[in-house]
């Protein structure tokens, strides 16, 4: 488990770290760097698109356009942090 996180942020961080692991396996090796590594540098924007969609679908939520900005989609901690809220 990630130190620091509760159960409920580990069930979001955990699928995160699994669809990175497909996408860049060398950052997936240190959590630490690819926690904080700025989304921009592991995905294009066509990808951007799949990640979302795969987002939407892993955790039952519906992501606005409008809530596609940096504060939400900067990295996995910011990611991972949104998830949650639109969880709750």
């Amino acid at each position: 488990m990630w130190r620091g996180i509760d159960k409920a942020m580990e069930e979001i961080v955990g699928p995160l770290r699994n669809y990175f692991k497909n996408i860049c396996p060398e950052l997936t090796e240190n959590f630490v760097t690819l926690q904080n590594t700025p989304l921009n540098q592991l995905i294009d924007s066509i990808a951007m698109i799949e990640f979302l969609a795969f987002l939407e679908d892993k955790f039952k939520i519906k992501i606005e356009i409008s809530e596609v900005v940096s504060e939400n989609f900067k990295n996995i901690n910011t990611i991972s942090l949104y998830i949650r809220k639109k969880l709750i």
